[in-house]
């Protein structure tokens, strides 16, 4: 498989494509058979990408909790060096 760009399309879907193709449907531009997804699908869709959101914020919020441990154990290291 090929790429827009013309590369090598890998074996595995990222979150990103995903993210793309929930969106398509979300939005009634994926099409079958000539038609557009249907809204029970499109609702799914849309399910689907603020679940993705959501796990998004929480580590985005891991990540920043994780952060702030780091500086206070650093301060602590730097003043137990002193």
């Amino acid at each position: 498989m090929q790429t827009k760009g013309g590369g090598k399309m890998p074996p595995v879907a990222d979150r990103e494509e995903i993210l793309h193709f929930y969106t398509g449907v979300m939005r009634g531009k994926i099409h079958s058979g000539g038609k557009a997804a249907a809204v029970a699908d499109r609702l799914r869709a849309a399910a689907a990408l603020e679940r993705a959101q959501e796990e998004g914020r929480r580590t985005d919020e891991a990540l920043e909790k994780l952060d702030r441990l780091l500086e206070e154990m650093g301060r602590a290291a730097d003043g137990k060096a002193e």
